[in-house]
C-alpha cells in the first residue's frame, strides 16, 4: 500500500466569476447573483476512494465541471428605513402624551403618517 503519506491528491484549479447587484425594494434590499464556477472546466475531484481491496481503490470520484450559481441575498429592512419606523413611534408616543411633532424631511414613511 506505501508510505504514510505517500499518495496525493491531483492538484486542484477552481476559477470562479460572480456578478451581483443590489436592489432595493419597498424599503427591504435584496442582493441578486449570478456567476460560473469552475470557468476552466478542469476536473477537480471532491472525493477519492479509499477502501482497499476494491478495483476501484485510489480513483477520483465526482468531478463538478462547470456549473451556474444563482444567489439571492436579504438583508432585511434598509438603515434609513428602520431609522424612520424607530422615529415614528416615538413621534407616536409623543402625540399621544402630548409632545411636539418633530419629522425629519427624509422619511417619506413618518410624512405619510403625518397626512393620515
Amino acid at each position: 500500500m506505501g508510505a504514510v503519506d505517500s499518495y496525493r491528491n491531483p492538484l486542484h484549479l477552481d476559477l470562479n466569476l460572480a456578478i451581483e447587484r443590489t436592489v432595493t425594494v419597498r424599503g427591504y434590499r435584496f442582493a441578486l447573483r449570478g456567476g460560473m464556477d469552475n470557468l476552466t472546466d478542469r476536473a477537480n475531484p471532491t472525493a477519492v476512494n479509499n477502501v482497499t481491496g476494491t478495483p476501484q481503490f485510489l480513483q477520483s470520484l465526482d468531478d463538478e465541471g462547470r456549473h451556474f450559481v444563482v444567489r439571492v441575498r436579504f438583508f432585511w429592512a434598509c438603515a434609513r428605513e428602520v431609522m424612520c419606523r424607530f422615529l415614528l413611534k416615538i413621534r407616536t408616543r409623543r402625540l399621544k402624551a402630548g409632545g411636539g411633532q418633530h419629522c425629519p424631511p427624509h422619511c417619506n414613511l413618518l410624512r405619510q403618517k403625518h397626512r393620515s
